[in-house]
């Protein structure tokens, strides 16, 4: 891992280099929250190698919730097509700044919120630096400011004919996949289905949106998948799940 610094105006912006087997990709960061989530890999490097290691190179990789593009940049290297979204407006420059750099072709950047209804909704964000993100704002860790911004539903992102179907789907919008899951029925339960869903669990704030852990296994096998791995890690919980045979 190199570090670099790039300058912007007269303030030295600092970069590391990271590396996943034969690729290299650049990140930036502003301030020690993006440090975090780029130089120490989101405190998450073994979930995202052990996604990357399931990537094939003909996958189109959905990305929801993809912050400043850690594994979206990653993926990239690998699959034929990545679609990155996120929400928040500051957070969303940094992840489009991480696909310039990299100079990635392959990449559909698009700021929205993906739950079940589609429409305008505020979002509680403090930015690049703050927390995370959240569709609402009851929970303690929960972002004070708020923005307004465009929502969908995966199924509605992929209706007709534009936009190729996603063979791979990564979620992680601090409790809104319950939601995200109620919008992707038709994609999930379709033919062929996506063969591969990394999904990070928020115990903490699923409460919020009408959900609980413990509803998540129940619900994907509804939709015709199994968890193959589980990981926790504090409060949360990654699951990795891939349709029934």
């Amino acid at each position: 891992m190199g570090m670099i610094a790039r300058l912007l105006g007269r303030k030295a912006v600092p970069q590391v280099e990271l590396v996943y087997k034969a690729h290299r990709m650049v990140f930036e960061y502003n301030n020690p929250t993006e440090e975090i989530r780029t130089a120490r890999y989101g405190l998450e490097k073994d979930i995202l190698f052990q996604f990357l290691d399931r990537l094939r190179p003909d996958d189109v990789v959905l990305d929801i919730g993809a912050s400043v593009g850690l594994l979206a940049v990653h993926s990239a290297k690998i699959a034929s097509k990545v679609i990155a979204i996120e929400p928040d407006p500051e957070t969303f420059s940094r992840l489009q700044r991480h696909v310039q750099i990299n100079r990635l072709r392959n990449v559909e950047c698009l700021p929205l919120a993906l739950a079940d209804t589609e429409g305008t909704v505020t979002l509680y964000s403090d930015g690049a630096s703050g927390h995370a993100p959240s569709l609402r704002g009851e929970h303690p860790h929960a972002p004070k400011g708020t923005v307004t911004v465009r929502q969908t539903t995966v199924d509605k992102l992929f209706e007709g004919p534009g936009r190729p179907a996603p063979t791979v789907i990564k979620i992680d919008i601090e409790g809104a996949e319950y939601l995200c899951l109620k919008g992707a029925a038709r994609i999930l339960k379709g033919q062929p289905k996506p063969r591969l869903l990394l999904i990070e669990v928020h115990p903490t704030f699923l409460p919020q949106f009408g959900g609980k852990a413990e509803d998540v296994e129940p619900i994907m096998a509804d939709l015709g998948y199994r968890a193959v791995s589980r990981t926790v890690r504090e409060e949360q919980a990654h699951y990795f799940f891939e349709p029934v045979t």
